[in-house]
């Protein structure tokens, strides 16, 4: 699977098959950054970084073969990190994204219900790191999911642990 300004698309051996053209706004404010697969329960989602570095998360839910978009946030800066992956052991993925622009911020976004279509947003750090990139795994070998994210003019890195 891949995004870029052309949406996001997956490489079967037959070719690629688009699954959304991404921001529908005209380039170069358009198609997708960064993306990742998520699951709320036995139910997949996309979620994306639009456009190209853009300032939207954007969740994407399937329904009769189709993906339809749901932006989640529309006021980040140079939006650029994004991870998913279960924090809490519910069995639902969370959403971790943030941006290195202006007023930087790292967001945590948990899920409402599991269709995927609402979510609550959580800031997880204010102004700390202007996050380049956040990788989600069990760091600490304990059984419990942590965050760790590098910041990029911050220069900093910084592991968010469960409470």
């Amino acid at each position: 699977m891949t995004a870029d300004f052309l949406g996001i698309r997956l490489f079967l051996p037959k070719g690629p098959v688009e699954l959304s053209k991404g921001d529908p706004r005209p380039c170069p404010q358009c198609g997708s950054s960064e993306i990742k697969l998520g699951h709320l329960g036995k139910r997949r989602f996309l979620a994306a970084i639009e456009p190209w570095h853009g300032n939207q998360l954007v969740v994407y839910t399937e329904a009769g073969g189709q993906w339809k978009r749901h932006v989640l946030e529309d006021g980040m800066v140079n939006g650029h990190a994004l991870a998913v992956g279960d924090l809490n052991g519910d069995g639902n993925d969370e959403i971790v994204t943030g941006f290195r622009g202006q007023g930087f911020q790292l967001y945590l976004f948990t899920p409402d219900d599991e269709s995927g279509e609402r979510w609550t947003r959580h800031i997880l750090d204010a102004g700390g790191i202007a996050a380049a990139d956040c990788k989600i795994a069990d760091f600490a070998g304990d059984g419990r999911m942590s965050i760790a994210c590098v910041g990029a003019s911050t220069g900093n890195l910084k592991l968010y642990t469960p409470q």
